[in-house]
Formats: structure tokens, sequence, C-alpha cells
């Protein structure tokens, strides 16, 4: 999404996709000749609508959102909430003091270094914002981190607090049924994530030189290329 592959790339990238549709494509006819105990086989059994199973294309279309979405996702909101953390000092002491606060300092990250930063979406009947006309049909991309710095929500919303209240009114997993399947899991990831790491190590520090904390350009994910950090081991 990025569009920073050249054209071989893009040919490899095509080749993959398909593989990987023929792969599921057959492991989903063999969870419905013979239903297991997993996600797969529920998306392969489960009806929708009048009752009819979903199509191929459907399957595959949710089956991948499935296994790429808590990839690159979990991975930017941690590294970003390690940089917020070394770039708020008091906030991470504060974390270090009060361990309890670690499921609200994981919203504050979500809200302040929200991975998926937008998505498209379609406008289901005629409407305005904010003086524009937005006509039934149109693509519109949703700024869910945007939203995440609205001020009437959050006060002083650029600020990184791990004490917010209401830090988990972010729009970081969407809302409505679009919300993420996974939000769950991205939660218990970071929470795991951040409780190691502050109890494993200390004085931790950009290294110098080495972090333009520059983004991977893409429209709608929202990452660091990559982030180089120093710390002290914790005595156990």
């Amino acid at each position: 999404m990025g569009r920073l592959a050249d054209e071989e790339e893009q040919i490899q990238n095509a080749k993959d996709i398909v593989e990987f549709q023929h792969y599921f494509a057959a492991l989903l006819d063999r969870m419905r000749e013979a239903p297991e105990d997993n996600i797969i086989s529920d998306l392969a059994n489960n009806t929708i609508d009048e009752g009819r199973l979903l199509t191929k294309p459907e399957a595959l279309g949710m089956i991948q959102q499935i296994l790429v979405a808590g990839n690159e996702t979990s991975t930017s909101a941690i590294a970003g909430g390690v940089v917020l953390l070394i770039q708020n000092p008091d906030q991470q002491a504060m974390l270090r003091q009060h361990p309890d606060l670690i499921p609200a300092a994981v919203e504050e990250i979500l809200r302040l270094e929200t991975p998926t930063s937008g998505m498209w979406r379609r406008a289901t009947a005629d409407t305005e914002i904010g003086g524009v006309d937005i006509p039934e049909g149109a693509f519109l991309m949703v700024r869910f981190a945007a939203g995440n710095r609205d001020e009437s929500i959050f006060t002083d919303g650029g600020a990184m607090s791990v004490a917010r209240e209401n830090a988990d009114s972010h729009l970081a997993f969407g809302q409505g049924t679009h919300f993420c399947l996974g939000a769950q899991l991205a939660r218990m990831e970071m929470q795991v994530a951040l409780t190691g790491l502050l109890n494993r190590t200390t004085d931790w520090a950009l290294v110098e030189g080495k972090n333009p904390l520059k983004h991977s350009p893409n429209v709608l994910l929202r990452g660091l290329t990559d982030l180089h950090i120093s710390f002290s081991k914790t005595i156990s």
C-alpha cells in the first residue's frame, strides 16, 4: 500500500497472493467436508444473509484480512509506545511505579500511535459533514488518528497521559459493525509486551544518530521504519 514495489516485486506479490488463495481454497473445501474447531472452519461453514455459505472469494478475502491484520499493526503500536515513553519520562516513571496503569497506558498508546490511521468507507446515504455534501455511494477515508486527538473528547489530546480515564474512547479499532476482530488480542499482546519490557529493562534511550523516527509511506497504516534503543538489564 506504500506504492514502493517495482514492477518485478508487484508481479511476485501477485504470484504469492494466488498461491495463498489456492492453499486456503483447498483448506476451505477440506473444512466443509470435515469441520474442525478453528476460525477457518467457522468461515467455511457458517451461513449469512438468507442462509447461504460464504462464497470462495468472500471467505478468502476475510482470511487474508485476519492473517495480515494483527501483524504489522501490533508491532507498530508497541514500537510507537516505547518511543512515547522515552519522550515522556514522567509518564514512564508513573507506569513503573504503578504497573496497574498498564492497561490504561495501552489504550493511550493506541490513541496516540493509531497503527491503522484511517480506512476507506462508502457513504450509505446522502449526508453533509462540515458543510461538505457527501452523496450516497461516495468513497470516504475515515481518519481514526485525527479523531483520536479530538480536543472535544480528549483534554489536551496531543499529550500523553497513562492515567487518562477515557483513553479507551479512541477509534484505533474502528467502530460499530467494522470494529476490529482482534482488538482484545492486540490489547493483550501490548500489555504483555509492556509489562515484560518495564520489568526486565530500564534506562531506555533512543540510540543517538540512528533514529530519524521516519514512518513508512502508507495511506492507511502508520508505523516506524525502524527503531534503535539502548537500555539496562534489570537485576533480578
